[in-house]
């Protein structure tokens, strides 16, 4: 991908920044409203804890007393190892053995009680794929499509973007009115294809509240999974 310097962008660089932040804040807004798993923090650290373990630590920690406490620690699953899911929760104080965070859950073993979490990571890699792939597109058509309306032509979901930043009021303005062309420049057929998912994840956006807060037991993703385009070699990271 040209970086701005060597080519003329449609958008600017100020512009541009402020429109990278719509589009994390629209994401940030989608995110927060993934359901969080009910899950109890001290049950998920007992099933991070092997069955033949549990009672040696209990008994440990009722001999010597308060060893470790935790407020966050990080899970990865067997199906995406590489992939490690942040916990955090108020404070517990539990013991728990070098193991606990270093080695995948066997997503096989007690699948029923590790669903919920499960559910939540593919639900929020979804999201963020998909924010993704909006970055990508505004990034691609702000070098390549030369005009507000050839952007338009690709990516309808721009102007409620725009909106969002400020002083670009009168340039949203003119971009609502701006007619849509009858022919644009020709583009890779997965471009097409992305301006469909991208204007549907920017309206799906719009339906929501503003970004509620983290509850005071949450989880996140900590490493974030690559998101490829096809036809370049390049890689999406959100």
């Amino acid at each position: 991908m040209p970086k701005s310097k060597d080519v003329k962008t449609v958008f600017g660089k100020k512009h541009r920044e402020g429109l990278d932040e719509a589009l994390q804040k629209m994401f940030r807004r989608v995110s927060s409203h993934i359901p969080m798993p009910d899950v109890d923090a001290g049950d998920v650290l007992s099933m991070l804890i092997k069955p033949e373990h549990r009672e040696i630590l209990k008994q440990t920690e009722a001999v010597v007393g308060k060893i470790q406490s935790h407020t966050t620690i990080y899970l990865s699953f067997s199906d995406k190892p590489k992939l490690q899911v942040q916990f955090s929760f108020p404070q517990q104080h539990r013991l728990l053995p070098k193991y606990a965070e270093k080695e995948a859950i066997n997503v096989e073993i007690d699948r029923e009680f590790w669903a919920p979490i499960l559910s939540w990571r593919d639900q929020r890699i979804e999201v963020g794929a998909k924010f993704s792939r909006v970055a990508w597109l505004l990034n691609h058509l702000d070098h390549h499509a030369g005009s507000i309306a050839g952007v338009k032509f690709y990516f309808s979901g721009i102007t409620p973007l725009m909106a969002m930043v400020p002083g670009m009021e009168k340039r949203t303005d003119l971009t609502r009115e701006t007619r849509m062309p009858t022919t644009a420049f020709g583009v890779h057929p997965e471009v097409r294809r992305m301006k469909q998912e991208a204007d549907a994840t920017i309206s799906t956006a719009m339906l929501y509240d503003d970004e509620l807060d983290s509850p005071s037991t949450y989880f996140a993703l900590y490493s974030k999974p690559n998101i490829s385009v096809p036809f370049e070699n390049e890689k999406m990271v959100w």
